[in-house]
């Protein structure tokens, strides 16, 4: 529910709920699209980034894995994993990880 605020300024605040926010959002750019004649419904794919492109610091590697800095590096020296530099800090996408477990499965 929205809930209004109007202080002595004449401003009226809102405060809005993470989910009424996430929703608002989706109204006004299914608006802006259908403006252009793009259905975002129809083409929802192409709006969605694709997670297991994401790189993410070796340091949450190890956390998420629970895995010794040596072990990522065997995997480096295997080609397993491809690791990824931006400056001198190391990165990782999750697809490596999906697909070095998926070959440990079969």
């Amino acid at each position: 529910m929205l809930e209004a605020m109007q202080p002595q300024s004449g401003v009226t605040y809102f405060t809005l709920t993470k989910e009424q926010l996430d929703d608002y959002a989706k109204e006004v750019t299914k608006n802006v699209l259908s403006e252009f004649g793009v259905n975002f419904d129809e083409d929802k794919a192409k709006f969605t980034p694709d997670r297991t492109k994401e790189l993410r610091p070796l340091s949450y590697w190890l956390k998420k894995l629970n895995v010794n800095r040596s072990t990522i590096w065997r995997w480096q020296k295997q080609g397993l994993v491809t690791p990824r530099y931006i400056g001198k800090k190391l990165f990782f996408r999750q697809i490596d990880f999906d697909e070095l477990f998926e070959k440990q499965k079969s």
